[in-house]
């Protein structure tokens, strides 16, 4: 099984997802995002573990997702209903270890301390190799382009 390394770990991706390129924002409600633009196929799972794998996507669309403001609002808007789909019955992006930068903070930690240390550790991957100095929080994306 392939793995791949995105912001927040290592995951164990399915051979049905071969060819595709993956990427994860922030969201309330999707996981992953992967592309095949060769194939024009998009595949979408959710933090519930649900998938859905897209067929047919115009290269527009897959190339306009990455710059979002909203992952899940774009893929309501552009993706559902307007594109084949095929409901994957499990999750084919499995976690496999989380990476990690600064060591977790010791004590008893409130939730919103516990979601700024996690959110610091994914921007700090996500600028890593562009930006000499790490940020402290992750900020908005560029919004989406009309088509």
């Amino acid at each position: 099984m392939k793995t791949i390394t995105l912001p927040s770990g290592t995951y164990a991706v399915d051979p049905i997802l071969d060819g595709f390129e993956f990427i994860e924002k922030p969201s309330s409600n999707v996981a992953f995002v992967g592309t095949d633009i060769l194939a024009n196929k998009l595949y979408v799972q959710f933090k519930n573990g649900s998938g859905y794998k897209y067929s047919e996507v115009d290269c527009d669309v897959m190339c306009a997702l990455p710059a979002a403001l909203s992952i899940g609002s774009f893929i309501s808007k552009y993706v559902v209903k307007h594109f084949p789909s095929e409901k994957q019955e499990k999750p084919l992006i499995t976690f496999i270890e989380v990476i990690i930068d600064d060591p977790y903070p010791e004590g008893e930690l409130s939730e919103e301390t516990r979601k700024v240390w996690f959110n610091k550790q994914i921007a700090n991957r996500l600028t890593r190799n562009s930006q000499k100095e790490p940020v402290t929080e992750i900020t908005g994306f560029s919004d989406k382009p009309e088509f």
